[in-house]
Formats: C-alpha cells, sequence, structure tokens
C-alpha cells in the first residue's frame, strides 16, 4: 500500500522539478502529460491442476470486457526513453463458459443421447491501476512505433460481484410433473449444488501487483502526441493451482457436502488494456 501511495507523490513531485527544469532548458529531455482510455479484457484460465480434482469442482476458463480511464505523466530522454507513471480506473468483469454438468442429463425430449444441462458464473469489480513502466520508442519521424515494460499495482476494488448465471433452467424453474426425473438428477449433482452455492471468497486479496509488457505506436504531432498501445498484464497473485483461486472441495470428492462452500478468487490471471491515448508536451 505504501509503495501505492508513492506513485502520485512521484508524479507530483516530478511536475514540480519540471518547473524549474523549464528555465534550465534540460537537454534532450522533456514531460509530457495526458490522458490514457479504452476497453479492457479479464481472462481466468483453468487452474493447471483442475484435472486432478473430482467432478464436484466448478471451474471452466472465463473471459469478459470492461473499460478504463486515467492520466499518465512521462519523462522522455532524447525522444527514445521514458519513464511513465500513471494512475487508471477500470471497471472488470469476466463470465465462465457454460460449463456442462455431467450427471445431469435432460431425456425429457425423447433424443436418444440426453443432453448435459449447463451452467456458468460471472465476477466483476472497480479497481484503481497505478503503472510504472520503462517506454523505448523509435524516433522516426511522425509514427514512432515503441515497447513499454513494468509493474501494475491494483488497489482499490470496489463494487465486488459474483454470479451464477443459468444457461439451462435451474430446477425450480423445471415442471416437476414432466421434469421430475431431471430435477433429481440436479439434487444429486455434487457439481451442480457446490456451484449454485458458491459465492466470492473475501479472504481474496485486495491488492496484489502485475507485470506489463507492451507494444503499439505513437503519433507525434509538435506540442501534442496521440499514443495507441496495446498492454498485456499478467497477475501472478491469482496462482497456477486450484486452491490458490479459491476454496473449492477436497481432491478426488464427488458428493456434495453441506459444509464445505465454493468460494471464488476474483483475482484474474490476466488482461489485455487497449489504451488510447493524448499526451501534451509540458516541457
Amino acid at each position: 500500500m505504501r509503495r501505492v501511495l508513492l506513485i502520485p507523490v512521484c508524479i507530483v513531485a516530478l511536475v514540480a522539478i519540471a518547473r524549474p527544469a523549464h528555465a534550465l532548458d534540460v537537454y534532450g529531455v522533456d514531460l509530457r502529460l495526458g490522458v490514457r482510455g479504452g476497453p479492457n479484457i479479464a481472462m481466468l484460465p483453468k487452474p493447471d491442476d483442475y484435472s486432478d480434482y473430482g467432478d464436484a469442482t466448478p471451474y471452466e476458463f472465463a473471459y469478459g470486457t470492461g473499460w478504463n480511464a486515467g492520466v499518465n505523466l512521462a519523462v522522455r530522454a532524447f525522444d527514445i526513453a521514458s519513464l511513465e507513471l500513471g494512475w487508471m480506473r477500470a471497471h472488470e468483469h469476466v463470465a465462465s463458459n457454460a460449463f456442462e454438468l455431467d450427471g445431469v442429463l435432460d431425456c425429457s425430449s425423447g433424443r436418444v443421447r440426453c443432453p448435459k444441462q449447463t451452467l456458468g458464473y460471472e465476477m466483476g469489480f472497480d479497481a484503481n491501476h497505478f503503472p510504472i513502466a520503462i517506454r523505448l520508442e523509435v524516433p522516426t519521424g511522425v509514427a514512432r512505433p515503441f515497447i513499454t515494460a513494468g509493474l501494475d499495482f491494483v488497489t482499490g476494488r470496489t463494487n465486488r460481484e459474483f454470479n451464477v448465471v443459468a444457461t439451462d433452467p435451474f430446477p425450480e424453474n423445471l415442471d416437476p410433473e414432466t421434469q421430475g426425473e431431471l430435477i433429481d438428477r440436479y439434487a444429486a449433482s455434487a457439481e451442480y449444488n457446490y456451484a449454485r452455492n458458491a459465492v466470492l471468497n473475501e479472504d481474496a486479496p485486495t491488492s496484489y501487483t502485475g507485470i506489463i509488457a507492451g507494444i503499439g505506436l505513437n503519433m507525434a504531432l509538435d506540442k501534442i502526441e496521440v499514443p495507441v498501445e496495446f498492454r498485456l498484464n499478467l497477475y501472478p497473485a491469482s496462482g497456477q493451482h486450484l486452491n490458490q483461486r479459491g476454496v473449492f472441495p477436497p481432491r478426488g470428492l464427488t458428493a456434495y457436502d453441506p459444509r464445505i462452500t465454493v468460494e471464488y478468487n476474483d483475482v484474474w490471471r490476466m488482461q489485455i488494456f487497449v489504451l488510447f491515448g493524448l499526451d501534451y508536451l509540458i516541457l
């Protein structure tokens, strides 16, 4: 948290330094202040060891789109290397692919092969992102390609949500007289009951750090510059194993135990930020 709070302090300090530096006319150094905004894509793949657990563990690849907007301050040397400090407020969301409930088959249609029932889940929140990055730019006239690398500090998460999504009718919406067999299969399915009663893990990290890698193109128009960047953020805090992704039934369990509540961590494995910018050279 202290490191995160230092970022806006550093921004203020750099702006203060810029004023006397303008009078000194520091050779080869410029200062840019700008805005950033655009869509983001969050992704949460299956854990590496998911297949080692029993059918009672409801998990599936999840992804979704959101938006982000904020400000950016950069110190650039010789039109090549820049140190960038920023702040963005982001709305982030993922939704799982509908996953099949292996033991819940709907045979009421009279088909030879009874289709499996499916459901999904979705998570989302709003958060502050404080990126610190080094940008290397090729000064090739107006259109200047660049790459970035650095760290992304995520904190201030609010409006956290988790919902189970019905892709096939839940049992309470079925007709007991004609679909009683399907209702019984729902009731006997550990995978369904764990998924339906799942909640958000309140002990999931509230602040964490990501690794930034980006590529983009900067349109340099005298005092105004228009950068467009595709940025990939990787967050190790999400973990690669199921026991790092929340609270789930023990390995090999295939029966429903009401004493166990599935709890999902809402920390994405990776995000793609599409950043449209507008920078003004203040020095």
